[in-house]
């Protein structure tokens, strides 16, 4: 890694797996490096292979927000654990870009899977589905300290923080690491009320039904309202509930109970 930058080039990411940097022709220009020549000749005597490094994708561009959250323009570069099989990789592109320049850079959606063998042994039943809401957080780590570039020295004119690389510097201890990570969940943990949900999976759905109605209230309280969505004749909780409860009236929900799922979106 300290090869790399010294010849010009960044790193944007090191796991088992491997790294990513923007250094062309890598393999060759590190080829007389100590660290990688020692350890061709050590690869050569096990495996009675030399290769030092092995390329597996290439291509320009990529968006990358945490060491395992990267995603590539032209190239099959993809970590987004837990959310690549929702898009495809076009509409992953868009959606994350729009995501990464939000405010929120969040990603709300449905999560599908079938019960456990596990649950259903302990809890009896049937193999079927279960719906469950999920947020994708495409927010920075806070592992390490960005190291945000002086006014007019960003590689592009005219770009913003977000749309560039930027590099960082390891924490100085484990009390800054708690700390900024302490800083960053404030926005994300739920406040405790006496109304609050404290079953042990409040975000899980055993009926479609529940999950589409909780849906089409979010969508229809966001600004401006989802899923083309619009408030003509529900301009007010009671008429949402009124609605709601024509469509089926054993449906618990109340106006209260919109009020909270409201705050809590």
């Amino acid at each position: 890694m300290n090869a790399i930058q010294k010849l010009g080039g960044l790193v944007v990411s090191v796991t088992t797996d491997g790294f990513i940097t923007n250094l062309a022709d890598v393999a060759s220009r590190l080829a007389q490096n100590y660290l990688m020549s020692e350890y061709k000749k050590i690869r050569k005597q096990l495996s009675d292979d030399e290769t030092g490094l092995e390329l597996k994708h290439s291509g320009k561009g990529i968006l990358a927000w945490t060491t395992r959250g990267q995603l590539g323009f032209e190239s099959k570069i993809i970590a987004t654990t837990g959310f690549q099989h929702y898009y495809s990789i076009p509409d992953m592109i868009t959606v994350f870009t729009e995501t990464f320049k939000s405010k929120s850079k969040g990603i709300e959606f449905v999560q599908t899977r079938l019960r456990s063998a596990k649950d259903v042994y302990t809890n009896g039943g049937h193999v079927t589905m279960i719906y469950k809401d999920q947020q994708f957080r495409m927010h920075f780590y806070n592992k390490r300290v960005w190291l945000i570039p002086l006014e007019g020295t960003l590689p592009v004119a005219n770009v913003e923080i977000e749309e560039v690389l930027l590099d960082s510097n390891p924490l100085t201890d484990i009390s800054h690491g708690e700390n900024l990570r302490f800083i960053s969940k404030v926005s994300k943990v739920k406040q405790y009320s006496k109304y609050s949900n404290t079953s042990n999976n409040p975000n899980r759905y055993l009926i479609l039904q529940d999950l589409a109605i909780t849906n089409f209230v979010k969508g229809l309280l966001a600004e401006p309202p989802l899923f083309k969505l619009h408030r003509v004749g529900l301009e007010n909780y009671k008429d949402i509930v009124e609605y709601i409860k024509a469509f089926n009236p054993s449906t618990k929900i109340t106006p209260n109970s919109i009020s909270l799922l409201k705050n809590r979106s």
